[in-house]
């Protein structure tokens, strides 16, 4: 039987901080930058903390590499010269 990966464990595998795992999270609701494509969620929560199976790993890495990297979205456009 597998066991769980908790908000520091899924951190670690995708090599980022845990604040960043909870901001992309945040980022996965309804109208916000990852609605269409959203994190997995967890497979249990516990007292307000979030658990995934061992067995999802696989699915975590895929939506990170789906992810879009750094300075996508465009951001502020460039000033034009007069």
């Amino acid at each position: 039987m597998a066991g769980y990966l908790s908000t520091s464990d899924v951190a670690a595998l995708l090599g980022i901080q845990p604040s960043t795992l909870r901001f992309l999270r945040a980022e996965s609701r309804p109208g916000h930058r990852y609605a269409a494509d959203p994190f997995p969620q967890p497979d249990l929560v516990i007292a307000r903390s979030p658990a995934w199976s061992e067995d999802r790993a696989g699915e975590i890495l895929a939506w990170n590499e789906r992810r879009p990297g750094q300075g996508a979205g465009g951001g502020r456009p460039p000033k034009t010269e007069p």
